[in-house]
């Protein structure tokens, strides 16, 4: 449960996991849904099946990743957040450096997800290794690698449907995408948070 004073400050940003539905891409809420949100934060709400996976299995996958990526577990820093503009991002983890093709390849976030444990997945994930997985997750991590200015983020995803186990997905920053998250982040925050004027479900932006 949040504090009051984290209520606060979340107000005052777009949230990675919320970009998504300012853009039309994200199953689960839209722009009003964000907005309001801001304006009057919900109670907490019970936890969903999906979620108390999610949760319970974090760790896990995280160190699943910092296994595969040649990366200390002692070397990993968890929940960091990353404020620039009107941007917050709330890593699950980043390490200072990692291997990629056997090769020193400098520091990462990682990005830990599940689908298929609480009931059939409802968001397609391409094969390991390419960047083929849901739009509203590309949208959350290269929201992330702009406010944290970072390069690279590993989606390890774990699967609990169709025997693939642990996959990783590895995301290159694109510095153009994250500049219109950005200018969108901003403009979410001045024209409709501030103002308190609610926004249509999906803005034209």
């Amino acid at each position: 449960m949040l504090t009051q004073e984290q209520l606060i400050k979340r107000r005052q940003y777009v949230g990675a996991s919320e970009i998504g539905a300012l853009l039309g891409q994200d199953k689960f809420k839209t722009a009003v849904d964000v907005y309001r949100s801001k304006i009057n934060p919900p109670e907490p709400q019970k936890e969903t099946p999906a979620i108390k996976f999610g949760n319970a299995l974090e760790f896990p996958i995280l160190k699943l990743a910092c296994d595969e990526l040649k990366t200390p577990w002692e070397l990993a820093h968890f929940g960091q957040e990353f404020e620039s503009e009107s941007m917050l991002a709330t890593l699950d983890a980043k390490v200072s450096e990692h291997s990629y093709r056997r090769k020193p390849a400098g520091p990462c976030i990682i990005e830990a997800k599940t689908t298929g444990f609480a009931g059939p997945p409802i968001e397609t994930w391409g094969r390991a290794g390419t960047e083929d997985i849901p739009e509203r997750v590309l949208l959350q991590v290269q929201f992330q690698m702009e406010a944290a200015d970072i390069g690279i983020c590993w989606i390890a995803l774990l699967s609990g449907h169709d025997a693939r186990g642990l996959s990783m997905y590895r995301i290159k920053r694109q510095p153009i995408l994250g500049k219109m998250l950005r200018k969108i982040a901003n403009r979410f925050i001045a024209e409709f948070v501030n103002r308190q004027i609610e926004p249509p479900p999906f803005p034209s932006w």
